[in-house]
């Protein structure tokens, strides 16, 4: 994989596979994103905003809405600045505050620092996501915030099997464009349980399933990797969803004159890590280690299916079944629902293997929580 290959998917089939109706209920939504994240409405106010990745520009909207004195938006897609600024100019007649700029995150570069930095969708599955971060939270001014998403092994996992199953099933004999139809076609059900589902179908079967690089080889970045990558520069400032949860007094939060916002994170995540595997529940905490052992169980289940896309053998599709069965025992101890999904999946997974007929009725119903959304405020 390249720096440039999700750029490169893009451009090939001249798409922007994001939302792209502009829903005064999603802005809304948007809001209680914010609000997560301790961006109240008034914050904005005259600041300066910097954005990579914006995509159509929806997500975009109601930052602008909010009166920064100046927006920056950076997107190496043509497709997407095309779309993004046909938005904005719908949005914002006459409005002058705000600017595109078509550039790689690495390839960008301005003396100017922001208040406010955005970066969504982009630094997980990139070829090297730490690197990545780094450059993108440069731009970030001393008490200023980043926004970037994340993605782990346990959120993603659903998405890694559905995408998985979905791939090796399809007709190879169709186009792209019949492979998509056909996927989504399957999937139907699997997203009519997102009953909050702002993406249109085809696009999340383009985006997340015929970018396999997306689903086999490339890397994640946890919401662990972001507070340790950053935790000399910034703190955690607000997450979504909200799991830091911070019960000690204030005069306890500082060890020797040093904050101790980064490690409370990280302990926080570790035991709620279970939770980002099903979007349906919400568990207790758990054993930090034992889901550090579930989190190990996920990369390898994702390496080994990496390896039978270059090698459907026999032997590396037991491989897989294997691992999915101890991932099966660990999520039992929490989740029985869960489990019966993982269950489904591994008796449907063997059947698929030895071209027999399918029935995934129980693991259209299992979706992890996808992406988590931090916000990190620059204290260095």
């Amino acid at each position: 994989m390249t720096s440039t290959s999700y750029v490169d998917f893009y451009k090939e089939h001249n798409i922007c596979p994001v939302l792209n109706n502009v829903d005064p209920k999603f802005q809304k939504k948007r809001a209680a994103l914010y609000f997560q994240l301790g961006i109240f409405p008034s914050f904005l106010k005259d600041k300066s905003v910097l954005e990579f990745g914006p995509g159509n520009g929806i997500n975009s909207l109601y930052t602008n809405s909010l009166g920064p004195k100046n927006f920056v938006l950076v997107d190496a897609n043509p497709t997407s600045l095309e779309n993004c600024k046909k938005h904005f100019e719908e949005a914002f007649p006459n409005q002058k505050n705000y600017h595109f700029v078509e550039s790689l995150v690495a390839e960008y570069k301005t003396n100017e620092r922001f208040d406010l930095v955005i970066c969504e969708g982009l630094i997980p599955h990139q070829y090297d996501p730490q690197v990545c971060a780094k450059q993108v939270a440069t731009f970030t001014q001393v008490g200023g915030l980043f926004v970037l998403t994340c993605h782990d092994f346990l959120s993603f996992l659903s998405e890694t099997l559905r995408s998985f199953i979905s791939f090796i099933g399809v007709d190879k004999s169709l186009n792209f464009d019949q492979k998509v139809d056909q996927i989504a076609d399957q999937l139907k059900d699997h997203f009519n349980i997102l009953k909050s589902m702002n993406r249109n179908q085809r696009d999340w079967v383009i985006d997340n399933t015929m970018q396999v690089e997306h689903w086999t080889t490339t890397p994640l970045f946890s919401v662990h990797d972001a507070i340790e990558t950053f935790k000399d520069e910034f703190i955690p400032f607000g997450c979504s969803p909200n799991f830091i949860n911070d019960w000690r007094w204030y005069k306890d939060i500082t060890v020797d004159g040093e904050l101790t916002f980064n490690e409370h994170a990280q302990e926080k995540y570790w035991k709620n890590a279970h939770n980002f595997i099903d979007f349906r529940f919400e568990f207790p905490e758990r054993d930090a280690n034992s889901n550090k052992e579930l989190y190990q169980m996920s990369v390898k289940l994702k390496a080994l299916i990496s390896n039978y896309i270059d090698d459907s053998s026999e032997n590396n599709g037991q491989a897989i079944i294997e691992i999915l069965k101890k991932i099966h025992s660990s999520v039992d101890e929490f989740s029985k629902e869960t489990a019966q999904c993982i269950a489904c999946y591994i008796e449907n997974l063997d059947r698929v293997f030895n071209n027999q007929s399918t029935h995934f009725t129980h693991f259209q119903n299992w979706w992890g929580r996808g992406m988590q959304f931090l916000s990190l405020l620059r204290v260095n």
